[in-house]
């Protein structure tokens, strides 16, 4: 005769699995950057969009200049 698992044994089973699985998807899983690092990479990304704009707006005003100079020496 078999005897059936207590609830006991299969909550410890369950719980070695999950240990487990949880330590191996920690491993896996990739790491996001929190705290300073996450506020440090997100002013630095705002930067550089600032940067970027800027530059497309000089370079926008500067083309219009350009044109207008060209167009008198016609």
């Amino acid at each position: 005769m078999t005897t059936l698992p207590t609830a006991d044994s299969d909550h410890e089973i369950l719980d070695v699995e999950n240990s487990e699985k949880s330590q191996a998807e920690v491993g896996n899983r990739p790491q996001y950057p929190c705290g300073f690092k996450f506020a440090l990479l997100t002013i630095g990304l705002m930067a550089v969009v600032l940067v970027l704009a800027l530059d497309n707006y000089i370079i926008g005003e500067w083309n219009r200049h350009l044109v207008a100079v060209m167009r008198k020496l016609n």
